[in-house]
């Protein structure tokens, strides 16, 4: 076993008692510390029925995020806006799936 290995405080009694024995010039190591590796956190995949944000749908649906951005302006897709000022659009998949299903842009306004 070397000093690498060697827990820190064992480490310093052993300096300590070879100072006192040899006298400190004659002394030098270093005493290693293992690194900890940041613990992963698993990636967490939303509910299916979660609603999600603009660019989201636009993945998920293949669907440009401009054209989703002007369907909500217009009213034509149900949307609801989280936090203050203008918020951040989410959108409910089963609206949008509704939407694409009629094929209009008056599906969603019954």
């Amino acid at each position: 076993m070397t000093l690498d290995t060697l827990d820190t405080k064992l480490a310093c009694k052993i300096i300590d008692i070879a100072e006192s024995a040899f006298g400190a010039t004659q002394i030098s190591f270093k005493v290693k510390r293992p690194k900890r590796k940041p613990a992963k956190r698993p990636k967490s995949k939303p509910a299916p029925d979660a609603p999600l944000t603009v660019q989201q749908a636009a993945k998920r649906f293949n669907i440009p995020a401009r054209t989703l951005y002007a369907l909500c302006a217009d009213g034509s897709l149900r949307h609801s806006r989280i936090g203050t000022g203008r918020g951040t659009i989410r959108i409910k998949p089963a609206d949008l799936e509704r939407l694409l299903a009629n094929g209009s842009r008056k599906g969603l306004l019954d």
